[in-house]
């Protein structure tokens, strides 16, 4: 479609432009890699949840509606390694759509940053208040540049696609009062998704919501069925979503399911009913999803070539920690500990 391709143009050029710009400050640096680097957590606010008495939980049986197109968005961010005062970090994401026919797909990136201070995040649009970006260490960027770009990438989608379901990765809590774009775009972005006619629903792997009476209740439901949770905002948090315990498929006791609280509940189980005759669940995870989140993770070799790239066009030097895991165990040590 000639608005998708409007749109991988816009979003690549824009962030291709702004990762150089961060790079130049990198130029003929040091990259140290030390050993057992981790990976940033994902940038997700704490849910803020009040569950409701037992004898007071909605189950709603679901059944399979209308199909429509499906489109997934995932965003991965690898820490590179650490330069100068700041941290070095890649940013991918993917962009997974299904048809009737077929499933198709977009990759965006890798994008690497050099992060060091709150520069780059008013450069996009993101005000930072002094104490808070006073508190933000290097590694606590890498996971607010993710949530970022993956807000913008969300937005984009949104204002693409017609008369689709749209599904996210985390949930649609938020947190406000910080001035800045945040939490704003995804407000936008659910906003463009009605006016087109999409319809927003936001999967959680990690939720504090399998616990106590719903948990119990969820392993005695037969699948597809919801459970309606009270989601009551807790100082500066917010839900944009109704939120729910989806059980989709047998196996697992389920997921948080978050659907945007601009449509009914009418709405909202109609949307959950077109998943479940849209797209394949594999033990109630949409494979459109599971595929983004696949296509946007980083290999060894990723981190590699990226290296090689800061190399050869920036001048950046690599230097990495003596491994004592690596000297003891050889080829043994593990794929990671190798990719490092």
């Amino acid at each position: 479609m000639k608005a998708e391709t409007e749109f991988e143009a816009s979003l690549a050029g824009w962030l291709a432009e702004l990762s150089l710009k961060t790079l130049e400050r990198a130029e003929g640096g040091l990259l140290e890699v030390p050993e057992g680097l981790e990976e940033p957590s994902t940038f997700n606010p704490p849910e803020a949840l009040e569950v409701p008495n037992p004898g007071k939980l909605r189950v709603f049986r679901v059944e399979p509606s209308s199909r429509v197109r499906v489109a997934a968005i995932d965003v991965a961010c690898k820490r590179l390694g650490f330069l100068g005062e700041g941290v070095v970090c890649a940013v991918r994401g993917a962009l997974v759509w299904r048809d009737e026919y077929a499933y198709h797909y977009c990759r965006y990136g890798p994008y690497t940053f050099h992060l060091k201070d709150g520069w780059v995040f008013q450069a996009l649009g993101e005000t930072l208040p002094r104490s808070l970006e006073a508190s933000l260490n290097p590694l606590g960027l890498t996971a607010k540049i993710q949530m970022l770009v993956e807000r913008e990438l969300q937005l984009q989608a949104c204002k693409t696609f017609r008369n689709s379901l749209i599904l996210l990765d985390g949930s649609l809590s938020v947190i406000t009062g910080m001035g800045g774009s945040l939490s704003e775009r995804l407000s936008e972005a659910l906003e463009r998704a009605r006016a087109n006619g999409n319809r927003v629903l936001a999967l959680a792997k990690n939720t504090k919501i399998l616990q106590g009476e719903i948990l119990n209740l969820a392993l005695r439901l037969k699948p597809p069925c919801l459970i309606q949770v009270e989601a009551e905002g807790r100082g500066n948090l917010k839900n944009l979503g109704r939120v729910f315990l989806a059980k989709l498929d047998g196996g697992l006791p389920g997921f948080r399911l978050d659907v945007d609280a601009g449509l009914s509940l009418e709405e909202a189980l109609e949307a959950v009913g077109s998943l479940l005759a849209s797209d394949l669940l594999v033990q109630g995870y949409p494979e459109t999803l599971r595929m983004a989140h696949m296509l946007s993770v980083f290999t060894p070799l990723d981190v590699l070539a990226i290296q090689r790239f800061l190399a050869e066009n920036f001048g950046v030097r690599v230097r990495r920690e003596r491994s004592v895991r690596r000297m003891l165990f050889g080829p043994y040590a593990g794929w990671e500990e190798a990719g490092s």
